[in-house]
C-alpha cells in the first residue's frame, strides 16, 4: 500500500489517481516514460513513408531521361569498342571496293555506299575519285582511341593512327 502525496489517503500500489482528492499520484518520471511499442511503430511508419515517397518520385521520372549506362557506369570496354570500329572499317573497305568496281570511283558518302556505323562509332570519311581514307572513333572514349584505314591513291589519315599500308586497318592500343 502507498499513500497519496496530496491528502495522505491509503492507496493500492498500482493506483495512479487518488480516490479521495482525485489528484494524480504517479510521479513525473513515471508519467514521461516512453512507450517502446509506440516508438517502434513510429519508426516503421517513417520508413514506410520514405519508401512510398521514393517510389512516387521514381514513378514520376520520364523513361527518356534515364540512361542505365550512366546509372550503372556500364561503358563498353576499350577492346569492345576497338572491335566495333575495326568491324565497321572492314565493312567500309568492302563497300568502297564494290563501289569502285561498279562505278570506277570511290565515294565520300557513307549513305551512298549503304554503310551504317555501329552505335557510338563516329566515322570520318574523305574520298577522291582515285582514293579514300577513313578513321573511326567512339563517343565513349577520347579521340586518341580509334582505328583508321585508306585505299587507292589517298594519303593515310593522321589521327587517331596512321596506317602503314593501304587496305590495312590499324587501331590504337592493340
Amino acid at each position: 500500500m502507498k499513500s497519496c502525496p496530496h491528502c495522505s489517503a491509503s492507496l493500492e500500489e498500482d493506483a495512479v489517481r487518488c480516490r479521495r482528492c482525485g489528484k494524480w499520484v504517479v510521479g513525473e518520471r513515471d508519467q514521461r516514460r516512453p512507450n517502446k511499442k509506440a516508438g517502434r511503430t513510429r519508426k516503421r511508419l517513417l520508413i514506410l513513408g520514405a519508401m512510398v515517397l521514393l517510389a512516387w518520385a521514381l514513378w514520376g521520372i520520364p523513361e527518356s531521361t534515364i540512361n542505365p549506362r550512366e546509372i550503372l557506369d556500364l561503358r563498353p570496354s576499350r577492346g569492345t569498342i576497338l572491335s566495333a570500329m575495326e568491324s565497321d572499317l572492314q565493312s567500309l573497305v568492302a563497300l568502297q571496293a564494290e563501289h569502285y568496281r561498279t562505278r570506277g570511283s570511290y565515294s565520300g558518302n557513307p549513305g551512298a555506299l549503304g554503310f551504317t556505323a555501329s552505335d557510338g562509332v563516329n566515322l570520318s570519311l574523305i574520298a577522291t575519285p582515285t582514293g579514300w581514307s577513313a578513321s573511326a572513333t567512339h563517343e565513349e572514349h577520347p579521340p586518341e582511341v580509334g582505328c583508321a584505314v585508306y585505299g587507292g591513291s589517298a594519303s593515310p589519315p593522321r589521327s587517331p593512327i596512321s596506317p602503314a599500308e593501304p587496305g590495312v586497318i590499324e587501331c590504337t592500343g592493340k
